[in-house]
């Protein structure tokens, strides 16, 4: 069942803070709920997306595929109430991970290519939603893991390294 958000559902999602009611109700029009079960797949990496994805209700994870197997996926991060994913529809088609419910997760979908028409007719809109999304994506390279094959092995990290850390990274 596809369902539209309240303006309250809306608040709570960094992406839009700082839009005023008015500017919710825009953005609410462009807006669609669904529901993913544990272990289904909401987006898959390499395909073309055409939705911004918010997690309403539940957790997903956020996976890459590690090379060369396309069957080998590592989990980079666990997203929940409010958090942005396939952001990346903002700014090109093509998705760079795959995302897949934990638990029973209630999603809301956001037309790309309709938030990036009422960005460029709303340019505050656009300003506010653009610095949000500035800020995710700067969190998450922040604080969340760096990964690197050395030898054929995968090491992860957790930001920010210490100095003996970055120094054994060298090595």
């Amino acid at each position: 069942m596809v369902t539209t958000p309240s303006i309250e559902t809306l608040r709570k999602i960094d992406l839009f803070d700082g839009l005023t009611d008015e500017e919710l109700i825009e953005v609410r029009r462009l807006c669609s709920e669904h529901h993913h079960g544990p272990g289904e797949l909401c987006v898959s990496e390499g395909d073309r997306v055409d939705n911004v994805h918010f997690v309403n209700k539940g957790k997903v994870t956020v996976e890459i595929q590690i090379p060369p197997s396309a069957e080998d996926k590592i989990v980079i991060d666990v997203l929940e109430g409010g958090e942005v994913f396939a952001w990346s529809a903002l700014v090109t088609s093509t998705l760079t991970a795959s995302v897949r419910a934990v638990e029973p997760t209630e999603v809301l979908d956001v037309d790309a290519a309709k938030l990036v028409v009422l960005c460029e007719k709303r340019p505050r809109i656009g300003y506010v939603i653009m610095k949000n999304l500035t800020l995710v994506i700067n969190s998450r390279l922040t604080k969340k893991l760096f990964v690197s094959f050395v030898n054929k092995s995968l090491i992860c990290y957790s930001f920010p390294l210490n100095l003996s850390e970055a120094v054994s990274l060298e090595n």
